[in-house]
């Protein structure tokens, strides 16, 4: 599973979101990696990307100064689809990827050519007896379909197309622990929160909960202080940069927070019970919601753990990672997947 490689040619990474699209352009410069261009492009019509939006795309990275170069675009988060299977152990005398194929076809009722799929074995406790399951994800190729068509018909060359649990490891990769340490991701995006869990660089559990987006934030902000949606998108920017500026926010965020943690605790259990020689070390933020005031202070005295957001600074502090654009959260997937190995 090559998640981690470096980078040999300068590419661009895109991640299409529910509301926009983020790219990110690197190269490497002697031993390091320097990010060099990063744009965002709202989208005219949330959750719906076609021919219209590459092309607008492809005119924004124009304008922006983008070198051409071979594309990694993240596909849909919502089309991946994650299981644990039991596998034969790897022998040689039994064709593990044929059979995982097919057990993954059963389990997410598709044609077994209809997806493209990567496995790997988990790690098993060291008192276990039991053969190491593996873990599965699978991506159909409608989806991939759905984002390659039209970014070609713009005229990008998109060399990979990459799973937003990996274009996230991928980014992160210089702030996870060590193993047997085991590190959390908080994917905070608009449409759902996502739970990753790694020990060292191997993704251990994927967990997706919808009622945790952003939108679900800005939804009860609307219910509870504004009436309008508009206005509560307006006044969470605000807040964003000045807390104080909109203190009728705290109540529905101290909620919305409140859920965070309840969700995290639910897969810290999970890890504890699955991995009991893996002590969760750290708890890394990523995504538009990352940015929320004092989010990380609030986890972290919740959880007793480290929490950090993934930001330009604790990535050049953590890794030979030049940022030479605006950086934020948000572009993590982007640059997870601008660092794909295939997209050279």
């Amino acid at each position: 599973m090559r998640i981690f490689k470096p980078l040999s040619t300068t590419r661009i990474g895109i991640d299409i979101g529910h509301h926009s699209i983020k790219a990110a352009a690197m190269r490497r410069d002697g031993a390091r990696i320097v990010l060099t261009h990063a744009a965002t492009l709202t989208l005219r019509t949330p959750g719906t990307f076609d021919t219209v939006e590459a092309q607008r795309l492809a005119d924004l990275l124009r304008r922006r100064d983008f070198k051409p170069g071979p594309v990694a675009v993240v596909a849909p988060a919502r089309a991946l689809m994650c299981a644990v299977l039991e596998l034969p152990p790897e022998n040689g005398a039994a064709p593990i990827a044929q059979i995982a194929r097919m057990e993954a076809a059963r389990i997410h009722k598709q044609t077994p050519d209809a997806f493209e799929q990567m496995h790997w074995r988990l790690p098993v406790p060291a008192r276990s007896n039991r053969a190491a399951p593996a873990l599965s994800a699978v991506v159909p190729h409608a989806a991939t379909r759905s984002v390659v068509g039209p970014l070609t018909a713009a005229g990008f060359d998109v060399a990979a197309v990459d799973g937003w649990i990996f274009a996230a490891a991928r980014a992160c990769q210089p702030l996870l622990g060590v193993a047997p340490a085991m590190t959390a991701i908080l994917d905070m995006g608009a449409s759902a929160a996502r739970i990753l869990l790694t020990i060292g660089e191997t993704i251990a559990s994927i967990r997706e909960v919808p009622e945790a987006g952003i939108d679900q934030l800005l939804r009860s902000i609307a219910e509870d202080v504004t009436g309008d949606p508009f206005v509560a998108a307006e006044l969470l920017k605000r807040y964003t940069v000045e807390p104080t500026a909109a203190p009728e926010l705290e109540q529905s965020l101290s909620a919305y927070v409140a859920s965070i943690e309840a969700e995290v605790t639910a897969s810290f259990e999970y890890a504890a019970q699955q991995y009991p020689d893996s002590p969760t070390a750290k708890l890394i933020l990523m995504g538009a919601g990352a940015a929320l005031p004092q989010l990380a202070e609030r986890l972290g005295a919740a959880f007793d753990r480290p929490v950090v957001a993934v930001t330009g600074e604790a990535l050049a502090d953590a890794a030979p990672i030049t940022i030479d654009a605006p950086f934020s959260a948000a572009y993590t997937l982007a640059l997870g997947a601008a660092q794909h190995p295939e997209a050279a």
